[in-house]
């Protein structure tokens, strides 16, 4: 790490709190929006441990008939930017790539990674904008119910 990557570091550190604020309050905001849509499963937190909503993510149920790809893309085309689940190990490429996990599945693993997504969920987001983001989600359902 050099010594500017760790002046910026120790500045992010003196807002940690501030920042969890956010990513908390965006977070119960968005669970509030999409608690009530069938086949969306919305990030859970326990009672024993708190999130801090570094990402805010979803997952689709697969009655939906959907996958998180083809959610991703439509709501791509609404001007929504998604990220993918991140793969399981034994689907990483670079670990493949020295020989793990061959012939390996973990069909669980396999399922969240292919129906789960991550919403936007930037510090700066507004209410207003995760309000847009619900609308595209339900567009996207609704859309799928009328094929």
């Amino acid at each position: 790490m050099t010594n500017v990557q760790a002046a910026l570091g120790v500045a992010q550190m003196e807002r940690i709190d501030e920042f969890i604020r956010i990513k908390r309050r965006l977070g119960a905001y968005y669970r509030e929006k999409l608690s009530t849509l069938e086949g969306v499963k919305c990030q859970v937190e326990k009672s024993w441990a708190k999130t801090v909503y570094w990402m805010y993510c979803i997952e689709l149920d697969m009655k939906l008939g959907l996958t998180a790809e083809v959610m991703m893309t439509r709501l791509g085309k609404m001007g929504i930017g998604t990220r993918p689940f991140f793969l399981g190990l034994h689907e990483q490429p670079a670990l493949h790539d020295l020989g793990l996990f061959k012939g390996e599945r973990y069909p669980v693993t396999e399922q969240i990674a292919r129906q789960g997504l991550y919403l936007p969920s930037g510090l700066t987001l507004t209410e207003h904008e995760v309000d847009e983001v619900v609308d595209a989600v339900k567009a996207v359902l609704a859309d799928r119910k009328g094929r």
